[in-house]
């Protein structure tokens, strides 16, 4: 899937894909941050789970500020939620791609 930059599309990549029966999906400009799947259900509430997990060690480190060095350990808790194949999957639903 492109989201038809001039920076993604060439003729070598055009023939690599043809030679290589791959179907290259090209988005409407200005149309990509809607459509694309992992924005919408992976993403997008990665994000969600993040800020709720940052608020969450705040509330159990009063008067700490947080460093680099508490964020892999939000992300580990975080990200594991909404990276599931399900979640993959439902994008492509969501934005219309395939049902």
């Amino acid at each position: 899937m492109l989201d038809n930059h001039s920076s993604h599309i060439s003729v070598p990549a055009i023939d690599f894909c043809t030679d290589n029966n791959i179907v290259m999906l090209t988005l409407p400009p200005h149309a990509f941050h809607k459509l694309q799947p992992l924005d919408r259900t992976v993403f997008g509430p990665s994000k969600t789970y993040f800020n709720s997990k940052a608020q969450n060690w705040m509330r159990e480190h009063p008067g700490q500020l947080m460093s680099i060095y508490d964020l892999p350990g939000i992300v580990k808790e975080a990200m594991p939620l909404p990276m599931t194949a399900h979640n993959g999957i439902k994008g492509f639903s969501a934005t219309g791609i395939f049902s």
